[in-house]
């Protein structure tokens, strides 16, 4: 089940420690239940749902909670893996793994192909599902079944929008980046985004339009709107605000809700900047810090 907890991007979860006591004994047949339809769990209060389809697929969607807009999550769409793309880092995301279901066994194919083993051992008439080493040894984690409904939930961010949202990120990044070393090399930001030498990028031009909201010497704002629905506006503020070892800050703002509408800029609270009201903050890795940023 290793390759299991390894697509639901909880690879950590194995660390977890075992059950403290096992869950009492069904007197009905073990291989009367099936794994077949939806179960839940929960770490670190985000739940996770896996979803074992009749076909041998395990989906594993991740529950998003943004104001009061509530979705599902594809693996792989993450903010953390679209800017891992982002930044070249990583690719899209792997394969569904494949199951089967062997009485009290569950066989799971890795995307390399390797097969991993562990036993099940139903309770609570079918409905708890515990998973455990092959030979016993050590209990992994409980799901409790949802229903026996093997659909996606209708709120379920679709690929067509994951990919979308990583390409209007990609040019958005790759459009302050430029910016930043327009900057060094001007000691003002340009005024106009055709200014900016970059990359052809057409699956990004089909998403999204990009505007310069704010320019001058000390500060760029860029955002990026959506030109087809159910897609998310995004807004990337870029600021002069030191010398030699980071001379640029920067904060990167989506809506909560997917909108046509431009994102609402960046608030100074407190002398932090922040993303306002319908909006969140999405995190830089390392490497775009360090191109976006100019961190030496």
């Amino acid at each position: 089940m290793k390759a299991l907890l390894r697509s639901s991007l909880l690879c950590f979860m194995l660390s977890v420690p075992a059950l403290a006591e096992s869950a009492p004994t069904t007197t009905l047949s073990q291989n009367q239940y099936s794994l077949t339809g939806t179960w839940s769990w929960k770490i670190l209060n985000l739940p996770i749902i896996f979803i074992f389809d009749k076909n041998g697929v395990i989906n594993v969607l991740g529950e998003r909670t943004y104001g009061d807009y509530k979705y599902y999550e594809l693996p792989g769409a993450d903010y953390s893996k679209l800017m891992s793309r982002v930044s070249g880092e990583s690719s899209a995301a792997e394969p569904l793994l494949k199951y089967k279901q062997l009485g009290n066994i569950i066989e799971v194919t890795n995307p390399d192909g390797k097969i991993e083993k562990n036993s099940l051992k139903f309770t609570n008439n079918g409905r708890t599902v515990t998973l455990s080493k092959e030979d016993g040894s050590e209990v992994l984690v409980s799901f409790d079944k949802v229903s026996d409904s093997v659909d996606l939930p209708k709120n379920t961010e679709s690929l067509a929008t994951v990919e979308g949202h990583f390409h209007g990120l990609n040019k958005l990044v790759t459009l302050q980046v430029a910016q930043s070393d327009y900057w060094l090399q001007k000691r003002s930001f340009a005024k106009q985004l055709q200014n900016l030498k970059i990359k052809s990028l057409p699956d990004s031009d089909r998403s999204y339009r990009y505007e310069l909201v704010k320019q001058n010497p000390r500060q760029s704002i860029i955002a990026a709107i959506p030109t087809q629905p159910n897609l998310r506006s995004f807004v990337l503020q870029l600021d002069r605000v030191g010398r030699r070892q980071q001379p640029f800050k920067g904060i990167l703002c989506a809506t909560d809700r997917p909108s046509e509408q431009p994102a609402l800029l960046p608030q100074l609270k407190k002398k932090e900047l922040t993303c306002p009201a319908t909006t969140h903050k999405i995190d830089f890795n390392f490497s775009i810090q360090q191109s976006l940023l100019k961190m030496k």
